[in-house]
C-alpha cells in the first residue's frame, strides 16, 4: 500500500467477545502498508494475558471521520502495565 502521508486516527477499540470494554487508541497507517495501534490500556487484563505474548486475532475500532475498522492477526508488540496507573500498549 503506497501513500503519501503517515494517517493518525484517533477512536475506540475492543475486541468481538468484548464489546461492552471499549478502550481508546490512535491507529497509525505507514508508507508500506504497516499499521500500528496504540492503546490506553489492556484488551484483557487478566493475569494469563500478563505472563505471555497474547495474541488477539481480530480488533474492532470506530476511528474518527471514517468510522469502523477491523484489525486482523494483531499482536502486542509491547505492554505497559502500571498498577494503578495508566497503562498504554502498542499493537501491530
Amino acid at each position: 500500500m503506497r501513500i503519501k502521508e503517515e494517517l493518525k486516527k484517533s477512536g475506540y477499540f475492543w475486541l468481538p467477545e468484548n464489546e461492552n470494554k471499549k478502550i481508546p487508541g490512535t491507529l497509525s497507517i505507514l508508507d508500506g502498508g504497516k499499521i500500528e495501534l496504540e492503546v490506553v490500556g489492556l484488551f484483557d487484563e487478566s493475569i494469563e494475558t500478563l505472563d505471555g505474548n497474547y495474541d488477539l486475532r481480530r480488533v474492532i475500532g470506530h476511528v474518527e471521520k471514517d468510522g469502523f475498522v477491523t484489525l486482523e492477526d494483531c499482536f502486542y508488540k509491547s505492554k505497559n502495565i502500571a498498577f494503578g496507573g495508566i497503562s498504554k500498549s502498542e499493537l501491530c
